[in-house]
């Protein structure tokens, strides 16, 4: 082939509720033609009223293979179909969608999600920042559609619920950067999808810790000594060696063992 052209059209795409008046459109990209796709398009066409295909949206964005339609007529079937483009131009429309009927039904029609994802891959990037990875299925929940995701961490040594923070990932995106932890702690970290029907089951939980400080040699990073403060004891415990006497009484036995242990090697 060898030839550059624009890219091949992409598969036809899925369509899924987003509310009583919007649609997701889903697609899987196909060759890009010899040059990096750079955004793809989305039209529409009523199927009852005579006419052309109508651009929807444009400019989405090479990353992205899902985008909401909005602003569409309650009781209106459409079909939807997807360009791809790349510098030489746009690419042939893709097959179109099956028809969709826009339902214009308000409220819960929404099944929450119930099987949450899954996280893959942690890793601490600096001693500040956890990045996760993720996957889920759609199928999982009956490709009921959903929002985005919730990630919670807190210390692993946190026994309290109250103590996980909580970060909100929109969209598709399947990673994510946790950022403003503490140094050389270790996080527990979990996940649920949303969408306006509530949240799903948390997913499993990963535990990762952050990397430690780079010691630049600044002062007051070494952890204070742990010496009781000295003070005066009181009466009664006057023969039981506290606070810094402790340490005297302990180095003075030392000689003692010294002797003991040469004594023990020579019998």
């Amino acid at each position: 082939h060898g030839r550059l052209s624009p890219p091949e059209a992409p598969d036809r795409p899925t369509i899924s509720t987003a509310s009583e008046t919007s649609v997701y459109v889903t697609w899987i990209p196909r060759g890009n033609g010899g040059f990096p796709i750079q955004s793809f398009r989305v039209e529409d066409k009523k199927l009852k009223k005579v006419g052309d295909w109508i651009l929807a949206t444009s400019a989405i964005p090479p990353s992205r293979l899902s985008v909401e339609i909005t602003g569409l007529e309650k009781g209106t079937s459409y079909k939807f179909r997807v360009r791809a483009l790349n510098m030489l131009g746009e690419s042939e429309p893709s097959a179109p969608s099956r028809p969709y009927v826009v339902s214009g039904y308000s409220g819960r029609v929404y099944e929450r999600p119930v099987a949450g994802p899954y996280i893959t891959f942690t890793d601490a990037v600096n001693e500040t920042t956890i990045m996760l990875k993720w996957m889920y299925i759609p199928a999982s929940n009956n490709n009921t559609p959903i929002h985005g995701f919730y990630i919670y961490y807190r210390p692993t040594d946190s026994d309290n619920d109250s103590d996980y923070k909580k970060d909100m990932v929109e969209g598709d995106r399947y990673w994510h950067s946790i950022s403003h932890l503490q140094p050389e702690t270790s996080y527990d970290i979990k996940m649920q999808c949303f969408n306006e029907g509530g949240e799903s089951e948390f997913s499993n939980v990963m535990i990762c810790e952050t990397k430690a400080r780079k010691s630049s040699g600044q002062p007051g990073r070494l952890p204070p000594p742990t010496l009781a403060p000295p003070q005066p004891p009181p009466p009664e415990t006057i023969e039981r060696p506290v606070g810094t006497g402790a340490m005297v009484a302990r180095s003075s036995d030392l000689p003692y063992l010294i002797v003991g242990v040469v004594l023990g090697s020579i019998v």
